[in-house]
């Protein structure tokens, strides 16, 4: 298994963060803001902790996530349960001295199948890594503006 981390400051406490890990219609706005992949999301308000999503990447992969672990205001994590990628996805929050939060998106995965483990260090790696630091950014950016 391979782990890839990215992180990010926000000037805001965990508790102004969380919800947009966690509530469908916030996530909505962030997570659809590049053009990798297409979401399709359980139609509850809000995630239950066995949600599934459907996720299609560009590229014709179509991966499952089940939301696997729910630690308010701490950790949201969905692990893969169907499609080439195997492991899990989790964002991490740490309250920051300052009063603000040091979010992590924590990929830890393997990929099935020679063509796949091709595909993806030839090109998904590298396109994977530019839209978690997109959603990084816009994430920042939603909740900063949101005051």
């Amino acid at each position: 298994m391979r782990t890839e981390v990215w992180s990010t400051e926000i000037p805001a406490p965990p508790e102004a963060v969380f919800p947009y890990l966690w509530e469908i219609g916030l996530i909505a706005k962030w997570i659809a803001t590049h053009d990798q992949a297409e979401y399709r999301f359980p139609a509850e308000p809000r995630m239950e902790r066995t949600a599934v999503t459907s996720i299609k990447m560009k590229g014709g992969w179509h991966l499952m996530a089940e939301c696997n672990k729910v630690d308010l205001n701490r950790e949201v994590a969905h692990r893969f349960v169907q499609g080439p990628i195997k492991g899990s996805e989790r964002w991490e929050l740490e309250p920051t001295p300052d009063g603000g939060t040091n979010m992590s998106k924590i990929l830890t995965y393997e990929i099935a199948g020679p063509l796949n483990r091709l595909a993806w260090f030839l090109v998904g790696r590298r396109a994977h890594s530019r839209v978690s630091k997109i959603e990084l950014a816009t994430l920042r950016d939603l909740i900063v503006r949101a005051g």
